[in-house]
Formats: C-alpha cells, structure tokens, sequence
C-alpha cells in the first residue's frame, strides 16, 4: 500500500514536469495560434492540480 503511494506521487510528479516542459515547447513552437491555446487548455488542469498540492 505504502509503495503504491510512493508510486503515485512519482507518477503525479513525473506528469506535472512533462507539462511544464510541452507547454514551453508549445509557446516557442511556430503553430498557429488557434492550435497553441488549445493546447495549452488542455494542459491547464495538469498544472492546476499541481498548485493546490
């Protein structure tokens, strides 16, 4: 139980690193801009629930 916590938190970690690092991919790639904020959307719950942490 105490490893699937340890497990869980390094998964919860590993995904907020990634979605800091796609989003300031995403700002310096050259897509359009519709493209860019949708995909920036989509990873604003990502780090939300990092905040509240």
């Amino acid at each position: 139980m105490i490893l699937l916590a340890i497990c869980t938190q390094l998964f919860e970690d590993y995904l907020l690193l990634l979605a800091r690092v796609v989003t300031q991919i995403v700002q310096d790639a050259p897509f359009p801009r519709r493209v860019r904020q949708l995909i920036l959307r989509r990873l604003n719950p990502l780090s939300a629930a990092g905040h509240r942490a």
